[in-house]
């Protein structure tokens, strides 16, 4: 599936990276990986669930005409206390249902978005 990300807390005075772009899925990458470049777009932090519905990097699935931005399917973070990377289904229903990315804190980290086991978003991290 193509991928659509949006920054939800990005200012174009202090945020550096991309505000929103297209993540394309696997067989439309050259070479063949889940990337898109950001930009060096830094993780929010947030603390709860308010923060995550108002600053989290929200990840969208994107039509097949890569034009239709559908519903949201994960949000991604950093929990404000641990410096480690973070992402909730956009379905969740409590912020202690965060599941980490698998590294951090760090001062960069690369995201892949795959299906988990049950056919849902994850997002998976490495330095």
């Amino acid at each position: 599936m193509n991928l659509f990300y949006e920054d939800l807390e990005w200012n174009p005075l202090f945020g550096p990276g991309d505000p929103s772009g297209i993540i394309p899925r696997d067989t439309d990458q050259v070479p063949p990986r889940n990337m898109a470049n950001a930009g060096g777009l830094i993780l929010p932090w947030c603390s709860n669930s308010q923060e995550i519905r108002q600053k989290a990097i929200v990840v969208c699935r994107l039509g097949e005409d890569l034009d239709t931005i559908e519903g949201p399917l994960l949000y991604v973070f950093q929990y404000y206390w641990d410096n480690v990377g973070y992402f909730l289904p956009a379905t969740f229903g409590s912020f202690d249902e965060k599941i980490s990315m698998g590294e951090g804190p760090s001062s960069s980290l690369n995201v892949d978005f795959i299906l988990g086991p049950t056919g849902d978003l994850v997002a998976r991290a490495w330095a």
